[in-house]
């Protein structure tokens, strides 16, 4: 059943959809628990929401203690959130408990964060030791920025709300879709965008999300949506969404595949084409994932203990469906027998807050947006795909980089929108902060350097000496 007016659950769905991952912190949390879940014990509630009112609570009354016992068991619930590590650090901190605040920060330069510890008051009570200044300076390193990656192209400053981008071989060009206008351009090197699909009554474009090249069929597919972001949609179709099946030459549109509503709206937003030609779209707000065979569209995902599909990806030969939930890390799922895994890879490397996925030369390319500094990385998988075996950092804290979202891979190269604009819009597609709004930047930047040896955790992570 489609929602043909809009209501506060779109608002919400869609407010969810566009929202740009942030690190976030305890003290973001909403109202207090109610009095029957502050009675359940902290190792009975598996919401995270939940524990972050009870955390919100504790911080009124100032109870460190139980604020730290709460984060604790928000850590274990999130286990790569390092964000809620320098939370459970602080809780001790403030109770001048320095063994307590140093063991929660100390894996955490290691695995990259660049939190910049020494401007946090709440960690006053740390300072003045060698294992202080230690941390202040590996959290500094992090900062830095790495990688040989540059600045492609600049858009217009328009509010275009560009959140997709993909590589034409055959063109040998980038295209890009615009949430705002419905359109999907080419890029020139210059920043100029030359029109390409535009929205009319045949093929129903909305607010477009994702975009992905099918190159052995020269198609191009378009996850779409009717919300109140694209300001040509129908009002009275919002919540209505599509999959839109173009030619990649000249843009004749060749097929439609309707998602089906099941009550709720839909926002597909991460799309993957196997070697096949069939297709895999995710939603944004539900945690749901379609597989397109022909003109048929049937559920393959549906886990509502996923947090939030944000993006796709397939392994060379189309046999494993990577899966980025922003929270939980990368899943997999055999598409030949059906069986889920959790991707796993060496204790010091974090996979919070991965926004996109892509695939290149037997390795995964990811986007990390979510905490200090925003970085591009590059896993080595072994045989079976089940675990990273190496990682490297490509580009990090560059220049260019705001909130880095969707990449595309071309040739030897990554392109990535390096400054989404999406948080800067409320859950009804108002821009909410005009002043902030920047032309968007598309980054590229070289995968052709063979990745270095896996190095050992560096011994002074191994045996730090006792806090001083």
């Amino acid at each position: 059943m489609s929602i043909r007016s809009f209501s506060p659950l779109l608002a919400i769905a869609l407010g969810l959809a566009l929202l740009a991952a942030s690190p976030g912190t305890a003290a973001q949390a909403k109202p207090a628990a109610s009095p029957q879940t502050a009675a359940k014990p902290l190792a009975e509630i598996k919401s995270v929401p939940e524990l972050l009112r009870l955390a919100d609570v504790a911080r009124g009354k100032k109870d460190w203690v139980e604020y730290g016992r709460i984060m604790q068991r928000v850590l274990e619930l999130r286990p790569y959130a390092g964000n809620i590590q320098l939370e459970i650090s602080a809780s001790h901190a403030l109770r001048d408990d320095k063994t307590g605040g140093y063991n929660a920060l100390m894996s955490l330069p290691d695995q990259g964060y660049g939190f910049a510890i020494e401007e946090d008051e709440r960690l006053e009570n740390l300072h003045g030791t060698q294992v202080w200044d230690y941390l202040v300076e590996k959290f500094g390193d992090n900062r830095k920025p790495v990688g040989a990656g540059r600045l492609f192209a600049a858009l217009p400053k328009q509010d275009l709300l560009i959140e997709s981008i993909a590589w034409d071989p055959a063109g040998k060009s980038l295209l890009v879709g615009s949430v705002r206008s419905g359109r999907i351009s080419r890029v020139t090197a210059d920043g100029k965008l030359v029109d390409f699909i535009l929205p009319d009554a045949t093929n129903q474009i909305g607010g477009v999300f994702d975009i992905a090249v099918d190159a052995p069929r020269k198609a191009l597919w378009v996850a779409t949506a009717q919300v109140p972001h694209a300001s040509h949609a129908d009002a009275a179709k919002y919540g209505d969404a599509a999959l839109l099946k173009f030619e990649l030459g000249s843009g004749k549109l060749l097929q439609r595949i309707e998602i089906p509503a099941e009550g709720s709206p839909r926002v597909p937003s991460a799309l993957a084409v196997a070697p096949d030609g069939s297709v895999f779209a995710a939603d944004s707000v539900q945690p749901v994932i379609w597989k397109i065979e022909g003109d048929n569209i049937r559920t393959v995902v549906r886990n509502p203990n996923l947090t939030g599909i944000r993006a796709l990806s397939l392994n060379r030969n189309g046999s494993v469906l990577y899966i980025a939930d922003h929270e939980l890390g990368i899943f997999g799922l055999d598409l030949a027998s059906g069986e889920a895994f959790h991707l796993t890879g060496p204790p010091q490397l974090t996979l919070y807050a991965i926004d996109a996925l892509a695939w290149h030369d037997n390795q995964l390319i990811a986007v990390q947006n979510g905490f200090p500094p925003a970085r591009v990385l590059r896993f080595a998988l072994d045989d079976s795909g089940r675990r990273i075996v190496n990682s490297q950092v490509l580009d990090a804290a560059h220049a260019a980089f705001g909130i880095p979202g969707n990449i595309a891979v071309g040739g030897s190269d990554y392109y990535l929108i390096a400054n989404s604009q999406k948080h800067l819009v409320d859950g009804n597609g108002k821009l909410i902060e005009p002043d902030a709004l920047e032309g968007v930047r598309i980054f590229q930047s070289s995968l052709a350097e063979a990745m270095p040896q896996p190095r050992e955790l560096p011994a002074s992570l191994r045996g730090l000496p006792a806090p001083g």
